[in-house]
């Protein structure tokens, strides 16, 4: 896989950050509004303290590995996990222009079972690179029109279970893989019970249903492990059954909601 270009945006809190030339949505986005994403940028500001042991999964170029890595400070540690080749050395670079010392980075996707497996990506929005074809999805456009290629572009990465990966206790968890959240969660479901964490995780139910599995389920599974389930960014639907939860969300303009999963 050739070598991309880097383009250097500027974020308010954390400085410069270093991105692919082809990103067109998260680069631009800090660099004119000087943050990406800040509802979960908020929700980490609140949630995760000094000595604190993270892991991110969806790495991108390490924006929220970065934050938290400094806010856990040298005491507390990051594991971060980024299967795309291409972002793994603006992944690195970032990590190591600010001298951090407590991030092991993670050559690897995650998810349900240890396996080689298939990563399509998106090369003009590097933060929608998916562990499934996006020729099957049908929520919230056309995948073209999200940035992928008429025939996606994808290659062959190594998937693990974060179980497997016998990490120290993990105090706060970041995820977002593009409609895969789940099944990274089904693979560390020993991690969770050993010390049950904080999470924040994407949550796609239209994607999640064009991989075969109903949303609604998934959500009480998240239940059954212990867990207080609300969305941070449409906090209305926090009072309904999980039907009409999933219905508000379908019939939101985002499609998609951050879950932030409470340990009861």
């Amino acid at each position: 896989m050739r070598k991309c270009e880097s383009q250097v945006v500027d974020d308010r809190m954390m400085g410069s950050f270093h991105f692919p030339v082809g990103d067109n949505v998260i680069a631009p986005y800090i660099q004119s509004h000087g943050i990406w994403e800040p509802c979960e940028h908020e929700w980490l500001l609140q949630n995760v303290k000094n000595q604190n042991n993270c892991l991110n999964v969806g790495a991108n170029v390490g924006y929220f590995t970065i934050l938290m890595a400094i806010l856990v400070g040298e005491s507390g540690f990051v594991s971060a996990l980024e299967p795309n080749k291409v972002l793994l050395p603006f992944l690195q670079k970032n990590i190591d222009i600010r001298a951090l010392k407590n991030v092991r980075v993670y050559p690897y996707a995650a998810g349900s079972e240890q396996q080689k497996a298939r990563f399509y990506i998106n090369r003009r929005n590097y933060g929608d690179g998916r562990m499934f074809d996006p020729r099957i999805t049908t929520g919230g456009g056309d995948w073209q029109k999200f940035g992928f290629d008429r025939v996606p572009q994808k290659t062959k990465v190594q998937m693990v279970r974060v179980d497997d990966l016998h990490l120290e206790d993990i105090d706060i968890v970041l995820i977002d893989t593009q409609g895969f959240d789940h099944l990274v969660l089904r693979g560390m479901t020993k991690t969770i019970q050993k010390h049950p964490p904080k999470i924040l995780t994407e949550f796609v139910p239209q994607w999640i249903e064009d991989l075969g599995e109903n949303p609604v389920e998934v959500i009480k599974e998240y239940k059954s492990w212990g867990f207080k389930v609300e969305s941070t960014d449409l906090p209305d639907l926090n009072h309904l059954n999980e039907e009409d939860f999933i219905k508000g969300i379908l019939g939101s303009e985002s499609f998609f909601t951050n879950l932030a999963l409470t340990p009861k």
